[in-house]
């Protein structure tokens, strides 16, 4: 389920581009956002809380960059796989939440809060995963979500100034 919900956000992305390039001025884009945001938010809860064993793992690391570590020391090749895959796993929320709330983002301030609460959003799901014994509850995976978070506010960005908007 988790290779689908990262070809669902690889997939999210491209129908943003496709749809904010040709019909940004259009009134019923916005909704249509929405949906997508609603959709993802939904696909990304369902993934990593609703569909999971409740009888898994109950262990948290709460040691920053502790992934990489592990990596290193070749105990666990599959974790660079799983970093790269929680970033683009939130790549989408950056890119809809900044095309949502462009005018509140022209500021630092407002677009610094937007990233706060995805990555509220992150930890809120990683202590579930600890909490409902559904998952491994790691800050790294909180770090790399708000990294894609980012590159997803940083990709609107540079589409919006090729476009000029």
């Amino acid at each position: 389920p988790l290779h689908l919900l990262l070809l669902y956000c690889v997939f999210t992305a491209l129908v943003f581009c496709a749809l904010y390039r040709r019909f940004a001025e259009r009134s019923w884009l916005r909704p249509c956002l929405w949906l997508m945001l609603l959709a993802w938010l939904a696909s990304v809860l369902w993934a990593t809380l609703l569909s999971r064993d409740t009888r898994g793992a109950y262990e948290a690391h709460w040691i920053p960059l502790y992934s990489y570590q592990v990596l290193f020391s070749g105990d666990n090749p599959e974790i660079l796989r799983s970093n790269l895959m929680n970033a683009v796993l939130f790549y989408p929320a950056g890119l809809l939440c900044c095309s949502l709330c462009r005018k509140s983002l022209r500021s630092r301030r407002g677009m610094l809060r937007t990233v706060l609460q995805l990555m509220l959003l992150s930890l809120t799901i990683e202590l579930s995963q600890y909490w409902l014994h559904c998952g491994f509850c790691e800050i790294d995976d909180v770090l790399h979500n708000t990294l894609g978070a980012g590159l997803g506010f940083a990709s609107f960005r540079a589409f919006e100034q090729n476009t000029g908007r």
